[in-house]
């Protein structure tokens, strides 16, 4: 009698297992293409922050240079221009913020300031360090950056007032700056 066999072997849908495996394979290798992607992405990302900031050390080097170059350029340029209005105007002095000191004659020094009614004034210290009464005549003569006339301000002539010796007093004129604001000043100090 022939009987049969038992069978060692586990009967199983083979075809399921390679499917599965396959997915689970797939899986993996899609996972750790996606891994190396995004680092990858990430040495790009950083690579490419990396260049942007470089260039823009090498625009901002290249822009200071610039500057400097055109700083030294319009040094020379103010410095030609201001020997040219120099020998036009031989009293030239530029205007400073606040207080500008002549000490010149009688005259102390000068500044802007506002009136009651808003216009600007220029407000001049004049003081009589001799010994006889004087009466003062000056003229401001305000120039623009370029040279050109753009305001003038005159204090005197007095003809029924004196400085006396020792004395100090503050005079004010009314300034209209026509053509811009004024850089520079042409001072006239007459005896």
């Amino acid at each position: 009698m022939n009987t049969p066999k038992p069978s060692l072997e586990i009967e199983f849908p083979t075809k399921w297992l390679f499917f599965a495996g396959g997915i689970v394979v797939f899986l993996l290798l899609t996972w750790t293409v996606g891994t190396m992607r995004s680092s990858q992405r990430k040495d790009i990302v950083i690579r490419e922050r990396n260049e942007a900031l470089y260039k823009a050390r090498v625009e901002i080097e290249r822009l200071n240079f610039e500057n400097n170059d055109l700083k030294a350029k319009t040094a020379a340029v103010m410095s030609f221009h201001e020997g040219q209005l120099e020998n036009t105007y031989p009293n030239l002095k530029k205007i400073s913020e606040g207080v500008n000191s002549v000490n010149k004659d009688y005259v102390v020094s000068y500044s802007f300031v506002l009136n009651e009614y808003g216009q600007k004034n220029v407000e001049v210290v004049l003081r009589n360090d001799t010994s006889a009464p004087i009466s003062p005549y000056v003229k401001f003569n305000f120039l623009s950056l370029e040279g050109i006339p753009t305001a003038t301000a005159t204090i005197g002539p007095w003809l029924f007032d004196e400085i006396k010796p020792g004395e100090t007093r503050v005079e004010r004129d009314v300034v209209n700056f026509t053509r811009g604001p004024a850089v520079y000043l042409d001072l006239i100090i007459k005896k």
